[in-house]
């Protein structure tokens, strides 16, 4: 809400009394003060309680605004079920390094990549928005976009989408790597927790920019 609750999205009662406030959900009164010694007195909104018996009607939306309120159900569909990965048992203080699964692994890596780089493609050829060219649309332009689309929540967007489609990138040849070295039984009985750890750690640092990216603090889940 700004300082003059005019400037909001708003409904005033028929006598010019009472003000709504959409936006902050806050009611004013038009309230006389009188001025001091010889000043003229002026009116203000001030807030005020609800005023019995008075109810501001329900806001209507233009179907074309974008913050229109969502009126469709949220999808029910918890989304696809992942596929049944292969693999044997580690035992206590020993590590199980099974090939198929790596293999699995990297293939549905591999089948994330299109659609993250397409939603880079798409935020790359966003404009920037153009809410008006007054006080409150500058600032609403300088948080989403800034004035040439490189600043704001659509950067900060563009950021970590990078980041997370490096990250695929990267985790998936680090686990192409992987399983090429384990192609024998005598190779994967060798294989370490430290070979995974180590074969990972750049993807980590891609999926670790994921999270700082956007404002967050900490490395990925999972990282060290």
């Amino acid at each position: 809400m700004s300082d003059d609750p005019t400037s909001d999205m708003n409904w005033t009662s028929p006598d010019g009394q009472y003000l709504y406030d959409y936006t902050s959900k806050t009611w004013y009164s038009n309230t006389y003060n009188a001025g001091y010694g010889d000043g003229a007195g002026y009116y203000s909104w001030d807030q005020c309680d609800p005023p019995p018996g008075l109810n501001p009607p329900a806001l209507q939306w233009n179907p074309g605004d974008a913050n229109r309120p969502n009126t469709k159900p949220l999808p029910k569909d918890p989304g696809p079920t992942g596929p049944k990965i292969p693999g044997g048992k580690g035992t206590d203080g020993n590590t199980s390094v099974d090939t198929p699964s790596l293999d699995l692994f990297a293939t549905n890596v591999k089948s994330l990549q299109d659609p993250v780089n397409g939603l880079i493609k798409t935020l790359k050829g966003m404009t920037p928005v153009q809410p008006g060219a007054f006080y409150h649309a500058d600032l609403v332009r300088q948080n989403i976009s800034g004035d040439n689309g490189d600043a704001g929540i659509q950067a900060k967007y563009h950021s970590v989408v990078t980041d997370l489609g490096n990250g695929l990138l990267s985790l998936h040849d680090a686990i192409v790597s992987l399983s090429g070295k384990y192609k024998t039984t005598e190779d994967a009985n060798n294989g370490t927790a430290g070979d995974v750890s180590k074969a990972l750690n750049g993807a980590q640092g891609y999926f670790g920019g994921v999270v700082t990216d956007a404002g967050g603090t900490g490395g990925p889940p999972g990282g060290s």
